[in-house]
């Protein structure tokens, strides 16, 4: 039994440098979704007020584009939230593991996907934070408000 206890061990924190890995990713490509949704909208405002383009046809472009990486950036927030529910999860495991009975280990198991291991209300409390998330709302409401801003100042 020492051998399938050492066994899971090494699946856990495999799985825990797994799911580690990809939230580095995801703190990169939000940032990037960021960025670039701060330099798209720079350069549309300045193109747009260089060529004399319409306030309406500014605003749809503003809030398409923005809108769009909003979007990519709540859908890599939510699976990042849940790889974080998995992996604090999994160091719970790693702390208990120590004192923990063979019986006890064996109950553990390691889905193919993070997913298969939340139910729906963790599903939804992942998505709820995914989009509540100041981190993730701020920049695009702050781009929009600007947008709305300079529109009526011009």
């Amino acid at each position: 039994m020492e051998g399938i206890k050492q066994h899971k061990q090494a699946c856990l924190l495999a799985e825990h440098g797994g799911l580690s890995a990809y939230v580095e990713q995801e703190v990169v490509a939000t940032a990037l979704a960021r960025s670039l949704a701060c330099a798209s909208w720079l350069i549309a405002m300045f193109t747009a007020f260089s060529a004399g383009l319409d306030w309406y046809v500014v605003l749809v472009a503003v809030l398409v584009t923005t809108g769009a990486l909003w979007l990519l950036d709540v859908y890599v927030s939510y699976v990042g939230v849940v790889y974080k529910m998995r992996r604090l999860k999994v160091r719970a495991w790693l702390d208990e593991w120590p004192q923990a009975s063979d019986e006890l280990v064996a109950g553990w198991t390691t889905p193919a996907n993070p997913f298969d291991g939340l139910s729906r209300s963790d599903k939804m409390s992942a998505l709820k934070d995914a989009l509540t998330s100041p981190a993730v709302f701020v920049v695009y409401a702050v781009l929009e408000v600007g947008t709305v801003v300079l529109l009526v100042v011009a």
